[in-house]
């Protein structure tokens, strides 16, 4: 089917499946420092968990955990740099479950532990 403008206009079945990750999104977004697991996310969805992973990940590029977790550690990478708070309590406040896994995440997207880098910038 295509608009008035000539373009095709995405299939029926793929608005349907986009607006409740759409709407997952906004909600990830606004609540990424809190709790959110799959079950509850994809519930939110009004989607099976499989079929939530297969389009969020069709749709954002990445998945659930990924997106979630990017969120967490750019918002800590933040509070690291311009605040004096603990680790822990960045950890807390970023939605990390604790700090063992905010430094597991951190290590893994910037190359080194959370400490070390706010050593390096402070120095």
């Amino acid at each position: 089917m295509r608009s008035h403008r000539g373009a095709a206009e995405p299939p029926l079945a793929t608005m349907r499946s986009e607006e409740p990750i759409m709407h997952a999104l906004a909600y990830i977004e606004m609540n990424y420092t809190k709790p959110i697991t799959l079950e509850f996310i994809s519930e939110y969805a009004h989607m099976s968990r499989s079929n939530f992973c297969l389009v969020f990940k069709k749709i954002v590029g990445d998945t659930f955990i990924n997106y979630i977790n990017t969120l967490r550690v750019s918002h800590a990478h933040r509070l690291l740099l311009t605040t004096d708070l603990s680790i822990s309590a960045i950890s807390a406040k970023s939605g990390f479950s604790s700090v063992d896994y905010l430094t597991r995440v951190f290590k893994k997207t910037h190359g080194t532990a959370p400490s070390k880098l706010r050593c390096k910038y402070r120095s």
